[in-house]
């Protein structure tokens, strides 16, 4: 029993010790937990606002025709095959657009591409390339 009672002081001073240290751990979790809301919002907000800013603009020729496709399995999907004046382009977003209608080819600073019409009232994004 002697042994025990001269133990105990140096075991309750290591048991105090690593409850201090998961306290310690527990509050950076908590402080990155309570930080990520934020980063991640920022970065949201940050890709919007990059995909709103328009780098080039040019004619995309007129509307002839907007086909929906359908891609076999384990292709990434494409919406709409629009045919232009200039060529085809394939889309990734629903467009409504009559036939006849000028087009434009927007470059936005996310790098990604998309189509408009010229009043910029309806844009679909272009599909990336499947090797992208």
């Amino acid at each position: 029993m002697q042994a025990f009672a001269k133990g105990y002081p140096r075991n309750l001073e290591a048991l105090n010790r690593r409850i201090a240290e998961n306290q310690k751990s527990l509050k950076r979790w908590l402080l990155v937990g309570l930080c990520m809301p934020f980063l991640l919002g920022g970065s949201i907000w940050r890709d919007h606002h990059r995909n709103q800013q328009v780098l080039s603009s040019t004619a995309a020729g007129d509307l002839l025709d907007l086909r929906p496709v359908s891609q076999p399995r384990g292709f990434k999907p494409v919406v709409l095959v629009l045919k232009t004046s200039t060529g085809l382009v394939s889309l990734t977003d629903p467009l409504s657009l009559a036939s006849g209608v000028a087009l434009v080819r927007e470059e936005r600073q996310s790098g990604r591409s998309f189509i408009c019409d010229e009043q910029r009232t309806q844009c679909a994004e272009i599909a990336q390339p499947s090797g992208s």
